[in-house]
């Protein structure tokens, strides 16, 4: 018995019509879908890391005398492409500047901490979306639109 499956989209309706709304593809066509979401995961992460550097960097720029601290943090703010970088800077100013500025640790720990935790956010973020694909599920359920290619059609049968 040879079965066809169905490529398209329809919906399980057992899921409801938003859990359920369903695109079955070929390996092919997944295997590309999927790898376009995890770069496209990457792309917004790295976009959205200079928006929001921008974003704080101006928030935090005021007038006025500040210390060397101040200056550098905004350099690495304004500078800065990635996260990782960030962190990695935020924690070399941290040790050097500890002696030196005041409450020096206490200022710039926190950048780096928020740097890593959207880095590991958003690598998380793109390891999972491949998690988006249940291609188990959706071929061995009666709602998986299997269809006998040896069977007779029978257009006038609709099966909700």
């Amino acid at each position: 018995m040879a079965f066809e499956i169905y490529t398209g989209s329809w919906t399980d309706w057992s899921r409801g019509s938003v859990l359920g709304a369903t695109i079955t593809l070929s390996s092919r066509d997944a295997s590309l879908l999927l790898a376009f979401i995890a770069a496209f995961v990457t792309v917004i992460a790295v976009r959205l890391w200079v928006i929001i550097c921008f974003t704080v960097h101006q928030i935090l720029s005021t007038n006025g005398k500040h210390d060397g601290l101040y200056y550098q943090r905004q350099v690495i703010l304004r500078n800065t492409k990635s996260a990782p970088a960030a962190a990695w800077l935020f924690l070399q100013q941290a040790w050097y500047w500890r002696g030196i500025a005041i409450s020096a640790v206490t200022r710039t720990i926190p950048w780096a901490l928020f740097c890593v935790c959207y880095f590991l956010g958003f690598a998380v973020l793109a390891v999972f979306s491949s998690q988006i694909s249940d291609s188990f599920r959706i071929s061995t359920t009666p709602q998986s639109q299997l269809r006998d290619t040896n069977a007779p059609r029978e257009p006038w049968k609709t099966h909700f």
